[in-house]
């Protein structure tokens, strides 16, 4: 991976770190409905930080120690996409235009998501 794709890289996660204080509102809001909602209802919140984590924790891995398994971290950005959960799809389709900030910021982990995929794909080939 060249230096300016890790720097491209350095860049959308501080941005992220930004997005996530600018959405704290959002989530405490969101919170709040969630815990009084029905316990059998999936959690929006949880859903996007399982995702958040892992998506961020390959790239900050791979810009400090590089990647052992390309294949296996290419399957893990593959599977976490916001886009592969029906909760969170129905959430950004029902409720997301009420949530801007935390939308913006599952939107951004999204692009980070595709990028580093894109980048990793390119690397294997």
């Amino acid at each position: 991976m060249t230096e300016m794709m890790k720097t491209l890289l350095q860049i959308m996660l501080i941005k992220i770190d930004e997005e996530y204080q600018s959405c704290q509102q959002d989530r405490h809001k969101l919170h709040k409905l969630e815990w009084e909602g029905k316990e059998s209802e999936p959690s929006v919140l949880g859903e996007v930080e399982v995702r958040a984590d892992t998506v961020i924790g390959l790239v900050k891995t791979h810009l400090k120690i590089g990647v052992k398994d390309k294949g296996e971290t290419v399957a893990m950005l593959q599977k976490y996409s916001i886009y592969n959960s029906p909760v969170l799809l129905r959430w950004l389709l029902e409720e997301g235009r009420n949530f801007n900030h935390f939308a913006s910021y599952m939107t951004n982990i999204e692009h980070l998501r595709m990028t580093f995929l894109e980048m990793m794909n390119a690397e294997k080939n």
